[in-house]
């Protein structure tokens, strides 16, 4: 069974070779981001109350840190792609998607930034007995990052 990749990148050629690069440059790059999210994964669920999450904060800082590698390893993996799409008539779609991940990545990272390192800070600070009160300001904050995962997934 013969695949036609269409008219892509030479005028009128086929060029089959191009769905190889595709998948050559970009699989080693994507794979890293999928075993980092994987290493989330086998740790099994986050912790369900805030004590938890305190006596688990190495393994939450350690867990956070490799999603943030693995989107950033998966940005670098999708926009080579991109790149190799580029000149071919997928060319407005990888425009968008460019636009779309320039903008998905620092909300991601800011994500995993809260949860992995903000979070813990406030779990381990004001989950203890005797511990202080939480500061007003928490509450619209902890909204506003309720928005960026909004944003974020959107």
């Amino acid at each position: 069974m013969d695949v036609e990749f269409g008219n892509y990148g030479n005028g009128d050629k086929n060029t089959p070779e191009l769905a190889g690069a595709i998948c050559k440059n970009g699989r080693r790059i994507l794979n890293f981001s999928l075993d980092a999210f994987c290493y989330f994964r086998r740790h099994g669920t986050a912790p369900e109350t805030a004590g938890e999450w305190a006596l688990q904060a190495t393994e939450q800082v350690f867990r956070y840190s490799f999603l943030i590698i693995g989107g950033i390893s998966m940005f670098i993996g999708f926009y080579r792609l991109n790149k190799l799409l580029a000149p071919t008539r997928a060319m407005g779609y990888a425009k968008v998607s460019t636009i779309l991940m320039k903008i998905a990545l620092p909300l991601f990272i800011l994500n995993m930034v809260y949860w992995g390192y903000f979070l813990t800070y406030t779990f381990i600070t004001y989950s203890g007995s005797g511990a202080p009160a939480k500061p007003m300001w928490m509450k619209p904050f902890d909204e506003i990052f309720t928005i960026i995962r909004m944003i974020e997934v959107a």
